[in-house]
């Protein structure tokens, strides 16, 4: 402060930090503008001089590190521990288990930095008597964590032995959490006029004694008149008066036309009548501040340069901001609108250094169009689309081609180089933020454009390798994924550096070799740019397309339970003993929790994700601290094990349900318990809160789901309807539904308040153990025994998705907080991330414009023929899905088709009567055998009976009956000694080539039977149904050894893999699906 300024505020402020019995917290607020920094910067400096400062933070939107209120503890912790030995000894021992305290979560920062240490040296600083000085926590990047730091400081208060001073804004988040605190509290903009007026109009005679000096300004300046004008128009606010002096003191305005500035300023009336009054008179300022600007530098360029300025994440440098606007940094033009704003942003003498807002009044009146008017105003999203596109247009400029560091080879790591000769300010800048302005913007307009056309050129494999080099990938991960519904290549873009993240973030050349090597063979990026430098071809094991599945995190036992953070950014799962938690978007695993004694069954986070609760074999529930892995609590009471745990909504209070039949709510904080619910007859499965935290629901092995009432214990409702043990519950989002899952193979939708059953989900083939509602409660998400997740409508009841990959059960699943993706856990020791939107399609033959009748491979597994109902045989390649051949003649369907043992030809049959052979390579019809009286599929008819004929001479060779209804399918044996039938009689028959007679029939379908095919080895059969079954059969017993289910329309056709191993099925559902022969099991569906 100016000398003789603020001095009774000072004077309170140093008598508060002297008495030992005035209250430790001092809060100093009010509006901007008023001289808060400014007293908080003196009061620093009084009690520096008295040795009674124990640190200092004074916070900055315009500055990138005080703006982060992650830095608050660390910085305080340092400067305390310089000023005592004690207090700095006690810090070493709390750091001891926890090393980079300085990115830990708030209440960790706290405990190991503050109050651990601080009532460790309680007795040393009491005689110390420092005072901690905070200002500005308004302007910091999160008022949500700043809320979170007052707390923290508020709720141990007399813990602490040490003052605290606060100087901000009186924003809501701030001014809740003094509401019920016992503090001191002053408010500046509230002090008596006559004291404000005072202590301006003594800071102003400082000042222009001091510019009169520096202009040379001989007579007495200003005059009393102009001074009363400047004292009236400043009112409460220090910031009007200081800008004024400022501006009228720029070194860059003549001498002699310095006093016409003042007259300038004091000629400005206000605008806007609406403006609030308590800034009309600094609007009125900041607008003749502006029109002078405009006039010297033009307002174009000026207000380019400002909304660089207002809307940058971090300060740029001149140099950054003329490279932006395609400025020289020394030229005129720049400099110009620089220094014409010098009384409104620092602008240093070093270009390299950053150019800065003095105040943060200054943009909030850019920013706001009641204050600023039409021709001031800067709208924000404007303002972002202008960075955004420049941002663009410089990484087009400066990323033009591989390498940028001149790395010697792609083994070298990104340690090795010096980054900043290579990547300037201005690239970091925008590689780091384009994509943060660009979602800013409200018209997006050709943005669009300009950013689709960064993602189709190779600039975005030089961002990726630059962000790399910046040690920012993971950043670039979080930006992809909040674009990547914009176009499918941003997707790519994420999944291709997620899926190498670990080789590209140590070696960022990757991104041009393995990262493009291992892309899909579908992949957009793939196409566009595997060419120039990917010499190497991955012979086999490359998908086609993207799956669903993005990320695998080996565990090294079974995975019990799962769940995600809610922001989104952690899983966490359970296994043998431990807890882990990983980290979404790389894959890495973050932390391993060990405590337990005995398998962990469950686990959930707290909904601020800082806490994990977990429930063991071992009896007991175990709240653990994620960011230092601490255990926090152990709640125990359970006479069996814990099966299952959540965290209530507000974190307060956990539940748990056990094998020894009941459900308790805990206490976080104290590790009591408040609740013992009973009345299930059998083990507690499963246990979820409501939305509301009011009611509880669990599920139990005696087939029920029952809601309680959490306040009273009291059960409100029970749900009956499963035939088998209720695994697993949860409440839907809105609370008015809950889900089941059963060993009965079924999930459930039930109305919370009626009790009534609202839908009964099926498909699974085996075991449901988990079930989850998506966030917006339209989609329900289960985990089988089958080893497949499935997602549904919960509206229709219909399935949407299945998701397969796992090699063993599905024991857990959830949905992530966007719903966009899904966790799972399993018995194969993994943990599996799915992308919702990519869906389950793994290969997807398209072409026929009508219903798929009959499939098959060719014996080396290379190619697909398809026989449809629009009279067309196509044959596809099946490693890169395209059509090889499209075979036309057929004047009616194509019932069936099959390849020749060598794959050179195919043979189909026809409801126009006809068989046709093909030849594989032209796709030239070589014979058409006609005989049947009827409709005939390949050698079999509507006449009942089968032929077999001579390919070369089209005589017929045997003529086979038995069926009592047309043969709808026939195949040879592969030594040719056997043919098999297939009728609509429900029968199949093998029949001996040579004699004629029949040698087996086959029973068991409840319908037609469309389809027939021999096993390679010839010892096993399949068959396809209008039942929608497929069936495989001994051929030498007549013994059914298998029944696959999954179709939901006629199964039409069916054949084996050429190793036997696989069944392929066609179906009336338009979908192919593909099965294990010995399991069962369904593999994929195309």
């Amino acid at each position: 402060c100016t000398e003789d300024t603020r001095k009774e505020i000072l004077e309170e402020l140093m008598e508060w930090a002297k008495d030992d019995s005035s209250r430790p917290i001092y809060w100093m607020n009010g509006m901007a503008g008023t001289g808060k920094t400014t007293i908080a910067y003196s009061f620093c400096q009084q009690l520096l001089g008295e040795q009674l400062l124990g640190a200092s933070f004074f916070s900055s939107r315009s500055e990138d590190e005080t703006a982060d209120p992650a830095r608050i503890f660390p910085t305080i912790a340092y400067q305390i521990a310089r000023h005592s030995p004690a207090f700095s000894s006690a810090l070493l021992v709390s750091l001891d288990k926890e090393e980079a305290s300085g990115r830990t979560p708030l209440e960790s920062q706290f405990q190991k930095l503050i109050l651990n240490p601080a009532k460790a040296s309680a007795s040393a600083l009491r005689q110390r008597r420092l005072t901690i000085v905070c200002d500005g926590f308004d302007e910091c990047k999160g008022l949500k964590q700043i809320s979170e730091i007052l707390s923290l400081l508020i709720t141990h208060l007399l813990e602490l032995p040490i003052k605290i001073f606060i100087s901000s804004r009186p924003e809501a988040e701030i001014t809740s959490e003094f509401t019920s605190s016992d503090h001191r509290e002053f408010v500046l903009h509230n002090v008596e006029d006559y004291f404000v007026r005072r202590d301006i109009e003594i800071f102003l005679h400082d000042r222009f004694q001091k510019i009169r000096t520096k202009k040379r300004i001989q007579e007495l300046w200003p005059t009393k008149v102009q001074l009363e004008k400047l004292l009236d128009l400043s009112g409460l606010l220090f910031i009007y008066a200081a800008t004024v002096c400022l501006f009228v003191g720029d070194p860059d305005i003549p001498n002699d036309t310095t006093q016409n500035a003042l007259d300038t300023i004091l000629s400005y009336d206000a605008k806007d009548p609406s403006s609030e009054a308590s800034y009309k008179s600094l609007d009125v300022l900041y607008t003749g501040i502006l029109a002078a600007a405009y006039e010297k530098s033009g307002t174009e360029t000026t207000q380019k340069m400002l909304r660089v300025i207002v809307a940058a994440q971090t300060p740029l440098s001149r140099t950054a901001i003329a490279e932006l606007l395609k400025l020289s940094p020394r030229g005129i033009e720049l400099g110009k609108a620089l220094l014409s704003l010098r009384s409104v942003i620092s602008v240093p003498d070093d270009s390299s250094q950053p150019v800065k807002i003095f105040h943060a009044s200054f943009p909030d009146f850019l920013f706001d169009p009641t204050r600023s008017g039409q021709k001031h105003h800067l709208a924000p999203g404007k303002s972002h689309r202008f960075l955004a596109e420049k941002c663009l247009e410089m990484l087009a400029r400066l990323l033009t081609k591989d390498n940028i560091c001149g790395l010697k080879d792609k083994n070298e790591r990104a340690s090795q180089v010096d980054i900043r000769t290579h990547i300037p300010e201005t690239l970091d800048y925008a590689c780091t933020n384009w994509i943060f302005h660009f979602l800013q913007t409200k018209d997006i307009g050709t943005l669009e454009q300009q950013a689709a056309q960064f993602f189709e050129e190779r600039q975005v494999l030089h961002w990726i390798e630059c962000m790399s080099l910046l040690g920012r990938l993971d950043v670039a991960l979080k930006m992809l994924r909040k674009i990547e519904h914009s176009a499918t290549v941003t997707m790519e873009a994420r999944r291709c550096v997620s899926q190498c993240f670990d080789v590209i973030q140590e070696h960022p050349l990757e991104i041009y070799y393995s990262a493009l090597i291992w892309l899909p063979r579908k992949s957009i990026l793939r196409e566009r740019f595997s060419g120039s430098r990917v010499h190497w071809e991955i012979c086999c094991g490359l998908a086609n397309r993207w799956e669903p599945c993005e990320h695998i995190m080996r565990a090294t036992y079974w995975v019990t339970s799962i769940m995600f953070s809610q922001d989104g950014q952690q899983v966490v799962s359970g296994s043998h003993k431990t807890i882990q938690i990983w980290n979404v978007e790389t894959g890495e695993k973050k932390q391993k929790l060990e405590g337990h004694s005995d398998w962990v069954r469950s686990v959930a986070f707290s909904s601020d994700g800082q806490q994990v609760v977990s429930g063991s074999r071992d009896k007991t529930i175990q709240i653990w601290n994620v960011e230092t892995g601490e255990e926090k609590q152990k709640l125990e009471g359970h006479s069996h094990w814990v099966s299952s745990v959540a965290f209530s909504p507000d974190g307060q209070q956990v539940v748990s349900g056990s094998d020894d039949k009941t459900i308790r709510i805990w206490n976080v904080e104290t590790g009591e318990e408040k609740q013992k619910l009973e009345g299930h007859s059998h083990w507690v499965t499963s246990v979820a809160f409501s939305p509301d935290g009011q009611q509880v629901v669990s599920g139990s092995d005696d087939k029920t789901i029952r809601i309680w009432n959490v306040e009273t214990g009291e059960e409100k409702q029970r749900l009956e309807g499963h035939s088998d043990y209720v695994t697993s519950v949860a409440f839907s989002p809105d609370g008015q539904q809950v889900v089941s899952g059963s060993h009965d193979k079924t999930i459930r939708i039930w109305n919370v308040e009626t009790g009534e059953e609202k839908q009964k989900l099926e498909g699974h083939s085996h075991r449901v153990r988990s079930v989850a509602f998506s966030p917006d409660g339209q989609q329900v998400v289960s985990g089988s025994g089958d080893k497949t997740i499935r997602i549904w409508n919960v509206e229709t009841g219909k399935e949407k998705q299945k998701l397969e990959g796992h090699s063993d059960w599905v024991s857990s699943v959830a949905f992530s907080p966007d719903g966009q993706q899904v966790v799972s856990g399993s018995r194969d020791k993994t943990i599996r991330i799915w992308n919702v939107e990519t869906g389950d399609e793994k290969q997807n033959l398209e072409g026929h414009s009508d219903y798929v009748t009959s499939v098959a491979f060719s014996l080396d597994g290379q190619k697909v023929v398809s026989g449809s109902h629009d009279k067309t045989i196509w044959i596809w390649n099946v490693e890169t899905e395209e059509e090889k051949q499209k075979l036309e003649g057929h004047s009616h369907w194509v019932s069936s088709v099959a390849f020749s043992p060598d794959g050179q030809q195919v043979v189909s049959g026809s409801h126009d009567q006809t068989i046709r052979i093909w030849n594989v390579e032209t796709g030239e019809e070589k014979q058409k055998l006609e005989g049947h009286s009827h409709w005939q599929v390949v050698s079999g008819s509507g006449d009942k009976t089968i032929q077999i004929w001579n390919v070369e001479t089209g005589e017929e060779k045997q003529k086979l009956r038995g069926h009592s209804e047309w043969v709808t399918s026939v195949a040879f044996s592969p030594d040719g000694q056997q043919v098999v039938s297939g009728s609509d009689d429900k029968t199949i028959q093998i029949w001996n080539v040579e004699t004629g007679e029949g040698k087996q029939k086959l029973e068991g379908h409840s319908h037609y039977v469309t389809s027939v095919a021999f096993s390679p080895d010839g010892q096993q059969v399949v068959s396809g149904s209008n039942d929608k079954t497929i069936r495989i059969w001994n051929v030498k017993t007549g013994e059914e050894k298998q029944k696959l289910e999954g179709h939901s329309d006629y199964v039409t056709s069916v054949a084996f893999s050429p190793d036997g191993q696989q069944v392929v099925s066609g179906s009336h559902d338009k979908t192919i699906q593909i099965w294990n022969v010995e399991t069962g099991e369904e593999k994929q569906k195309l």
